[in-house]
This record gives structure tokens, C-alpha cells and sequence, in this order.
């Protein structure tokens, strides 16, 4: 504790000397005796740092004495002399300031600086020294440096890449060197390969074979330990599986290394021993999945085709991966599947491995539930009464002010010639081809009878706008389908029937007409005979319903079917009219197979089917629709707005009415 005592006053002496040093204007210096107090304190000093000195060497004090002689007071001596001098050129040099006011101390950077050239010699010899042994050391290593001791080889070229990890450097001799050789396989190794891969579904790619070892001093050592190898070879991609075999020369037999493939094709195997191996490239490491969709219902071995609902699915997947999910359809359910010919029950589906490649065919029952779709009514009035009883053929649905041309000849009418009143009255021919290329002349507002070609008047209705509101004639029309509400409210005779909805039964992708709903939920009409949604009697109206839908992989039957009178077309698209069952008739009937009209290709484009139903002559009333559609949602295409009550509406129909359509359809020629 003393001695470092003493080191700090040391300390305190140089920060109080540099201080003297220093250019410094001492003022006041005659009121300070300076030399007197650093005498006293370099005395001190000197004295406490070679006391403390001398305790910290406890009986060491021989150091102060090496001769034993008692020569330690002269040396005591000699110390405090010189420790006097010091004090003795300190004192002066601060006198001397004090009394001259001089700020440099020339005596003290004299001693400085042969202190500094002292302390400079000794680093030289110190670095002189510590080079010189430096050097030594290094010549020494040099002659007795030995071979390295290494965890991991690495050999490589273009074909192959080989990869050594030992678990521990003394695992093999130092100076051991890792050499690669490839092997021509010979036909005894590829039937030693077969024998090893009997019984299992992988494939035989390519085969190639390296001889792979550890040389020291020309001779093949072996490790003490299993090292992993890493193999990179050109023949394993990336997804490819691959096997690696020991070929045992002496028994001509493949020993499997059990060796594990990576995403990016590494192979990686451990091993003790060092020789001939195989590496055997199976190609992709995935299974092969081959899922087939059916209908249950409908399915035959021998006709597998016609009940396939959508296409296959081909797949890939780990050996021993599971199906997520079978279920491609959207309205169906898995009732069971087969995977190679074995059924499995809807419950153990979550347990099936696909260990190979497989086909696997899923079974569905059709989900069977209602469905509500929006729908477009019109109510039509034909020989309307005001208010005061009398007819107005101005207020009828076939008004003149209705059609936006003057020209009469080719009008078409709600209601056959006879039923309208004299000034509404149009027998409009137009031309119609025949199945057999003939042109024959039609009476589109004429009523026909019997159930053949004549008995359908075509090409009345030729499309639809670009934005599938408008319904585009070839003839000139009163108005019986509205484009908006704006159109709806200005056509006489015409009532627009908000809130009605058309409830399906559906089964599948299979829609059927059922029933029509009135705003109320109630039933206001079933299909078939007597299909009269607004009251038992009230004819003439039009309905109108689109319906969208989209193919994705569904290749199942896709149509449209109808039975029933009068008017019923079915456009694809807005363009294409595919069923044509126009003019005054008896129930017909009529299906279309839509595949004749779409591109399988495009599976994903949005499909939109109109349909445009009247019952405009006043007889009967039959309606049956059905139409199969994959992923199909029943819409309402033209706008909201439109008044419950157009301008001037008459009186409800009455039954004078009905009498005179009875009797004019009986008469109707």
C-alpha cells in the first residue's frame, strides 16, 4: 500500500514539474518560496518509493546488498546525494524563475532530452531483441512443422463432387488425402442393383459409380469412425431421389447406404469404410396421382366416361403423403373413393398413404337443396278499360305510340291477331328456313297448333346488347322486354312485377324450376300446367332471368331444357340464340347441349345464359325449365327502378276480358 503511495506522489511530482516547464506567467512569485517545498517533496518521494521498494521485497534486501558487505548505506547515500542535486537544480531553476519571471527552464528540457534519447536506445534494443528471437522461433517451426489435422475433404470436378465430414480430426491420419476415381459399371453390378431394388416402385434411371478413398504415404487408410459423405453429382438433379450402394466385390452383392436425397439433389450417406459405391438415379422423388371425378349415380365401368363431371387431376407428392382434401366440387359430396381399385368409405378418407403411383377416383353424391334466384315479371294488357269501362287500344301493351317505328307490316303483338282490338291488330309474316333449306313464309302473331318444326316461329328475338340489357328483334316490338326502368315506365300496358324470385330445386350442378315467389315469399305459381304467377286467368306476361356460370374443370353435361308455351329463347353470350322456340303454340319442347357452343379451352371465362319466356296467347299457360350449369348463380339483370304502376294504368283485368280471349282463341285461324 505504501509503495503505491509513493507511485502517486511520483506522479503528482511529473504533473507538477511539466507544470514548471511550462509557459506560465507567474504572477505574485516574490509571495511564494518555491524551491523549499519540491526540496522537501522530491526528498520525500525518493525516500518512500525506495522504502517501499525495499518492503516489497521482504527478505529479498539482499538486492540493495549484493555483496554483503554493508555497502547498503553507501548506496543510501549516494541516493539521497544525487536525490539532493535534483532537488538542489529543481529549487534554482524555480528561483530562478520566480525572480526573472523567466518561463522556460532550460536546465530541465536538457535533462528531458537525454532522457528521451536514453528511453529511445533501450526500445530499440528491446525491439532489436524480441526480432531476433521472433525469427529464431519461426526457423525452429519451420523445421519441425507436422502434417495438419482436418474435420472435412473436399474433392471435386466437373462431373462429381465428394464431401468428407469427420466428427473428429483423429479420425484419420494427418496428411491423409481424400481421391475419387469413377468406376465403369459393369453388368454384374447392374444385376446386383436389381436384386436390391426388387420389390420396390422407384426407377432405374441413370447408374454411375466412383471409387472412393483415403491415401497416405501410397497406402489406402481407412477412418476410425462414421464420417458423412456428400455427394454432388451432375446425374442428380433438383426433386430427384437417389440411392447409393457398397458394392462388395467379394460376394458381388449391393449393400444399401441408406443414403438421403435433398431438395436440390445432394445425396448424403455415413459409412466407416471406403470402396466401390453406386449411385442409382430414380428421377423425381414424387409420386405420380391420377385423380379421376364421377357421379355416382350415373357411374358404369364400362362407360366410365359419361359420368366423369370433372376433368383429372394429375398431381405430385411425397411417397407416403396424404390427400388434403377430395372434394373438387362444389355442389357434390364424396360419397367414396377407390385408390387402385381399393374403396375406401368417406370416414377413412383422412387416413389413405399414397406410398406409389396411383389413380384415384373420387365418387360424388349430388347435394340436394333449393335454390332462389332474381327474375325479371312483366304484366301485359292487352284490350285494356279506363275508368270508365271503355276499351282503349292507346292504353294496350301493343299501343302504337309503343313501337318505335311507324312501319306496321312487321309488328309484333302480345296476343294473336284476333285477340287484339281492330286498331292493334298486325298479321305480321316474316321468312323462316326449314330443317331441309327451304324458305317457308311464318305468322309470327298467329297461333298455330300441333307440336312440329311449324308450330315454332324463328328468328324473332336475334340477341342481346353489348351489356346484355337490351333485347335485340328482327321485328318491331311494343316493348315487352324493358332495358331499364326509364323504358318500363314509358310502354303502355306494361307493369313491371317487383319482388318476384323463381325457387329451384337444385341437385348438384342440375337446376330445375320448381315454384315462383311473390314479394311476400308466397307461392304465386308451380311449374308446369296452369303456370299463372299473377292470378288464375291473367295471361299475357313475360318473364325474364340470366344466369352466369363459369367451366373451371368441369366437364360434365351442360344444357338447357324447356316444355312449354308460347315464346321461349335462350341466348349464350348475348349473341348466340340457342334455343329458338318462338310464335302462339302449344307446349314444345326443346334441350341444347351447350358444349357445341363454348371453347373447353377457356376455363375460365364467365359465361352468361338469358333466358326470355312469354305467355302471350292466352290459352294455356305450361312452363318447365331445367338447365345443368356448373358453378351458376341466377341473376336479375335489368335495373330496380321501375314503377309499380306505369302511366295511366287501366282497370284490373275482368272477367269480360277473359270471356272475349276464350272465345277469340277457340276462333283464332
Amino acid at each position: 500500500m505504501k509503495f503505491a503511495a509513493s507511485v502517486k506522489k511520483v506522479i503528482a511530482f511529473l504533473l507538477c514539474l511539466a507544470l514548471l516547464t511550462s509557459d506560465v506567467t507567474v504572477t505574485n512569485a516574490t509571495s511564494v518560496d518555491t524551491t523549499d517545498v519540491f526540496t522537501e517533496i522530491s526528498t520525500e518521494m525518493l525516500n518512500e518509493t525506495k522504502n517501499a521498494g525495499q518492503e516489497s521485497t521482504g527478505q529479498e534486501g539482499k538486492m540493495s546488498d549484493p555483496d554483503g558487505t554493508g555497502n547498503t548505506e553507501k548506496v543510501r547515500n549516494t541516493e539521497n546525494s544525487e536525490s539532493t542535486k535534483v532537488t538542489n537544480n529543481i529549487g534554482n531553476a524555480i528561483g530562478t524563475e520566480a525572480v526573472e519571471g523567466t518561463e522556460a527552464v532550460e536546465g530541465t528540457e536538457a535533462v528531458e532530452g537525454t532522457e528521451a534519447i536514453e528511453n529511445t536506445e533501450v526500445t530499440d534494443d528491446t525491439e532489436s531483441t524480441e526480432a531476433t528471437e521472433a525469427i529464431e522461433e519461426t526457423e525452429n517451426t519451420e523445421e519441425t512443422e507436422q502434417p495438419e489435422l482436418k474435420t472435412v475433404f473436399d474433392y471435386s470436378n466437373d462431373a462429381v463432387r465428394v464431401v468428407v465430414t469427420l466428427s473428429n480430426e483423429t479420425d484419420l491420419p494427418a496428411g491423409a488425402e481424400l481421391v475419387v476415381a469413377p468406376v465403369a459399371v459393369t453388368a454384374e453390378m447392374e444385376a446386383s442393383i436389381d436384386k436390391a431394388m426388387e420389390g420396390e416402385s422407384k426407377e432405374k434411371e441413370e447408374v454411375v459409380a466412383y471409387d472412393i478413398s483415403f491415401v497416405k504415404d501410397g497406402k489406402e487408410v481407412e477412418p476410425g469412425a462414421t464420417v458423412q459423405v456428400q455427394l454432388s453429382l451432375a446425374q442428380v438433379k433438383e426433386g430427384d431421389s437417389a440411392s447409393v450402394y457398397h458394392f462388395d466385390e467379394t460376394k458381388n452383392e449391393m449393400l444399401d447406404m441408406n443414403a438421403n436425397t435433398s431438395a436440390d439433389g445432394e445425396v448424403t450417406f455415413g459409412t466407416d469404410h471406403f470402396s466401390k459405391y453406386v449411385i442409382v438415379n430414380h428421377g423425381d422423388n414424387n409420386v405420380t396421382v391420377t385423380i379421376e371425378h364421377y357421379d355416382n349415380s350415373k357411374y358404369q365401368a364400362q362407360d366410365e366416361q359419361s359420368a366423369k363431371i370433372y376433368s383429372d387431376d394429375v398431381c405430385t407428392m411425397a411417397p407416403g403423403a396424404k390427400i388434403s382434401d377430395y372434394n373438387k366440387a362444389l355442389n357434390w359430396d364424396v360419397d367414396h373413393v377407390q385408390v387402385n381399385g381399393e374403396a375406401f368409405s368417406q370416414s377413412e378418407l383422412e387416413n389413405i398413404e399414397i406410398h406409389e403411383d396411383s389413380v384415384v377416383k373420387v365418387f360424388y353424391q349430388a347435394k340436394n337443396t333449393d335454390y332462389i334466384g332474381e327474375a325479371s315479371f312483366y304484366d301485359y294488357e292487352v284490350i285494356p278499360y279506363d275508368k270508365a269501362g271503355q276499351q282503349r287500344a292507346d292504353l294496350s301493351i301493343n299501343a302504337d305510340s309503343n313501337y318505335p317505328s311507324e312501319q306496321k307490316d312487321n309488328r309484333f303483338t302480345v296476343g294473336t291477331v284476333s285477340q287484339n282490338l281492330s286498331e292493334n291488330q298486325y298479321d305480321t309474316v316474316t321468312k323462316k328456313t326449314g330443317q331441309n333449306g327451304t324458305t317457308d313464309d311464318q305468322h309470327i302473331n298467329v297461333y298455330t297448333g300441333g307440336t312440329g318444326e311449324n308450330a315454332k316461329k324463328t328468328g324473332i328475338v336475334t340477341g342481346l346488347s353489348d351489356d346484355y340489357k337490351e333485347v335485340l328483334f328482327s321485328v318491331n316490338e311494343p316493348g315487352v322486354f324493358p332495358k331499364d326502368g326509364a323504358a318500363a315506365a314509358g310502354t303502355k300496358g306494361l307493369t313491371v312485377k317487383e319482388g318476384y324470385r323463381l325457387k329451384f330445386s337444385q341437385s348438384g350442378d342440375t337446376y330445375e324450376l320448381k315454384e315462383v315467389l311473390d314479394k311476400e315469399d308466397n307461392v304465386a305459381a308451380t311449374a308446369g300446367a296452369d303456370f299463372l304467377p299473377f292470378g288464375n286467368n291473367n295471361f299475357y306476361f313475360g318473364l325474364r332471368y340470366d344466369v352466369t356460370f363459369t367451366l373451371g374443370d368441369y366437364i360434365g353435361e351442360l344444357n338447357y331444357s324447356f316444355t312449354g308455351d308460347d315464346d321461349l329463347w335462350v341466348i349464350l353470350d348475348g349473341k348466340q340464340v340457342v334455343i329458338d322456340l318462338g310464335g302462339i303454340h302449344d307446349a314444345l319442347t326443346d334441350t341444347v347441349d351447350l358444349w357445341k357452343y363454348i371453347d373447353r379451352t377457356d376455363k375460365n371465362k364467365e359465361h352468361h345464359l338469358t333466358i326470355l319466356y312469354m305467355e302471350r296467347g292466352a290459352g294455356k299457360a305450361n312452363c318447365n325449365m331445367k338447365f345443368t350449369l356448373p358453378n351458376a348463380d341466377v341473376i336479375k339483370v335489368v335495373d330496380d327502378d321501375v314503377p309499380d304502376i306505369p302511366p295511366e294504368k287501366p282497370v284490373d283485368f275482368t272477367e269480360k276480358d277473359v270471356e272475349y280471349h276464350k272465345t277469340a282463341k277457340l276462333t283464332d285461324w
